[in-house]
């Protein structure tokens, strides 16, 4: 009650910045905070030194969870699915959980954001609706004719292809380290409705892993078994 009423806008700012999980502290340290001081605040006669006395407590937690979070940043990895070159799906993730540079989202295959010629205009306005890094597998659904022209680089421990600054392709059968975890990666998948689709423009025959590609992952697996922590797929 107290911090609603003397200082309304302390948990507003801090729930973008620190997100749920320092919420959730704040709270239980203010609650431990008051359960530890119960004797004390029932001796305190007038109403108003109940609230300051609480006031007190809610307040000094607050500044506790800021340092925390000044100490030891988070870093967030997102990882969402079929895209189709829609970055509605980005930029919602970036409105609600307000990224930064340091996080990192991944798109589980059908990635779409080159498809055709206007690609370059894709990635310019995907770029505006996050500030994090974007990396993505390939589906059956990727202008791989395109793809397959970005530069390969060597990106966290693995090869990846860098469409642009932030944005990565992670190729087949990779092993890549972010903060400290492993993740290894393998895209590709059939078209069941290839039969409807048009060859160049609609579908392209990389879509599926190669026999090369398959032997290459499971080589990668066999020599990292007890390091890969995240499969995507």
């Amino acid at each position: 009650i107290a911090f609603y009423l003397r200082f309304p806008c302390l948990l507003t700012v801090m729930r973008p910045a620190s997100r749920t999980v320092h919420t959730l502290l704040f709270w239980i340290l203010s609650i431990i905070s008051i359960i530890k001081n119960l004797e004390k605040i029932k001796s305190l006669p007038p109403y108003k030194q109940k609230i300051d006395f609480l006031y007190k407590f809610c307040y000094n937690n607050y500044k506790k969870i800021k340092d925390f979070k000044n100490e030891q940043e988070i870093i967030m990895v997102y990882i969402i699915g079929d895209t189709h070159g829609d970055n509605s799906y980005i930029y919602n993730i970036q409105h609600k959980e307000k990224l930064t540079k340091d996080d990192y989202i991944i798109v589980c295959g059908d990635f779409g954001f080159v498809w055709n010629g206007d690609y370059k205009k894709q990635l310019y306005k995907l770029h505006k609706c996050t500030e994090a890094t974007i990396l993505f597998v390939d589906g059956n659904h990727e202008s791989f004719d395109l793809l397959e022209k970005f530069p390969v680089v060597e990106w966290h421990g693995g090869k990846a292809s860098q469409l642009t600054e932030r944005i990565f392709w992670l190729r087949r059968g990779e092993i890549y380290t972010i903060e400290g975890h492993t993740y290894f990666c393998f895209g590709g998948a059939r078209s069941v409705d290839k039969d409807w689709r048009t060859p160049g423009k609609s579908w392209w025959p990389q879509e599926e892993p190669t026999t090369e590609e398959m032997i290459h992952g499971m080589e990668v697996i066999n020599e990292n078994l007890d390091k890969i922590e995240y499969v995507i797929t």
